[in-house]
């Protein structure tokens, strides 16, 4: 199980590591960018069931 605090944290340093400067919208972000960093998001908290990417993918958006 993923401790949601530890996510949550991990993922606003990935994206603030990768974003420069301010964002208006996380939407503004080219889709090739912010699938790059999903996917560095799942190399790091390993899903091992298909399933679970869903709920990773909704997880990360509403985060980031």
């Amino acid at each position: 199980m993923i401790d949601p605090s530890s996510a949550s944290r991990y993922i606003t340093t990935l994206v603030h590591a990768h974003i420069p400067g301010p964002v208006d919208a996380w939407r503004e972000i080219p889709v090739p960018v912010r699938d790059l960093l999903f996917d560095m998001f799942t190399w790091r908290y390993a899903f091992t069931r298909p399933e679970d990417l869903p709920l990773a993918r909704a997880m990360w958006e509403s985060t980031a």
